[in-house]
C-alpha cells in the first residue's frame, strides 16, 4: 500500500535531522574515531535512500524537487550490499556539503504540501 508524500517526507527529514544531530560540532576526526557515531549516520542514511527510492517510485516529481535522487538511493544500495567499500572521508563529504541541500529542499516541499509544518 503507496503511503502519503508527506508521510514519506516527514520520514526523510526526521532522518536528515538525525544525522545532523548526531555531527552537529564534530569534526572529520571525531567522525574517523567514533564507530558507533558511523553506525548511526550510516543507519540514517539507508533511511534517506531507502524513502527517496520508494518516492521516486510512487511520486515521480521527486525527480524534479529532490537533487541527485537517484544518486541518492544508489548510496543506500552501496551502504547495505557494498558496504566495505564505503569511504567514511566520502560520508563525511556527504554530511557536511549534501545533507544541508537535501534537508533544504524537502523542507521547501513540505512547506508546501502540509499546513501544519513549519
Amino acid at each position: 500500500m503507496q503511503r502519503e508524500l508527506t508521510v514519506y517526507l516527514w520520514d526523510l527529514q526526521q532522518a536528515l535531522s538525525d544525522i545532523e544531530s548526531f555531527t552537529s560540532g564534530k569534526t572529520l576526526a571525531d567522525y574517523l574515531s567514533v564507530r558507533i557515531l558511523r553506525s548511526a549516520v550510516e543507519r540514517q542514511f539507508i533511511t534517506v535512500g531507502e524513502v527517496i527510492s520508494k518516492v521516486t517510485r510512487y511520486f515521480p516529481e521527486t525527480t524534479t524537487r529532490i537533487d541527485d535522487a537517484q544518486r541518492i538511493a544508489d548510496f543506500r544500495h552501496i551502504l547495505v550490499h557494498d558496504y566495505s567499500s564505503i569511504k567514511d572521508e566520502e560520508v563525511w563529504r556527504i554530511i557536511t556539503s549534501s545533507v544541508p541541500v537535501l534537508k533544504q529542499q524537502v523542507d521547501a516541499w513540505l512547506r508546501e504540501l502540509d499546513p501544519q509544518y513549519r
